[in-house]
C-alpha cells in the first residue's frame, strides 16, 4: 500500500515548497535567437580618420611630455641618452601626425607675420 504524502495546512503555518527548477524555467521566456538579438543591437560608434588621428596627436603629445620630464631626471647618463634617443623619436611621430592633420585642413595654422618673426628674434638674441 502507498503511502500519501500529508498536505501542510493552512492552521499549521507550514510553508508550501517552492516548485522544482525545471518548472520555474518553463514560466520565464526563452532568450532570444542571436538573429533576433542582431536586429535589435545598438549601432556602433566608429572613429573616422580625423578622429583617430586627433587622438594619435593627443597621445604623442602626452608620450613626448613624459619622456621630457623622464630623460631631464636620469641619474644614469646611459638611461638619459636612451630616453632622449626616444624622446626625439617620439617628437618626429608626432610632427608626422601634426603635418598629415595640417596637409588635409584639420589642424590649420597660420603664418606670423615677419615683423613679429623679427621682434621676437631681437627679443631672445639679446638675452644671451
Amino acid at each position: 500500500m502507498a503511502m500519501k504524502k500529508a498536505q501542510p495546512s493552512a492552521q499549521t503555518g507550514a510553508k508550501k515548497t517552492p516548485p522544482p527548477a525545471a518548472a520555474r524555467a518553463r514560466k520565464t521566456p526563452a532568450p532570444p535567437a542571436p538573429a533576433a538579438r542582431a536586429k535589435k543591437a545598438q549601432p556602433t560608434m566608429s572613429m573616422g580618420d580625423k578622429e583617430v588621428i586627433t587622438d594619435m596627436l593627443s597621445s604623442q603629445k602626452f608620450l613626448t611630455s613624459t619622456y621630457n620630464t623622464y630623460s631631464g631626471e636620469c641619474m644614469d647618463q646611459n638611461l638619459r641618452m636612451d630616453m632622449l634617443d626616444i624622446l626625439k623619436d617620439e617628437h618626429n611621430i608626432q610632427n608626422d601626425l601634426f603635418n598629415t592633420m595640417n596637409s588635409r585642413g584639420w589642424y590649420p595654422t597660420k603664418n606670423a607675420p615677419a615683423k613679429e618673426i623679427t621682434a621676437t628674434l631681437n627679443k631672445f638674441s639679446g638675452a644671451q
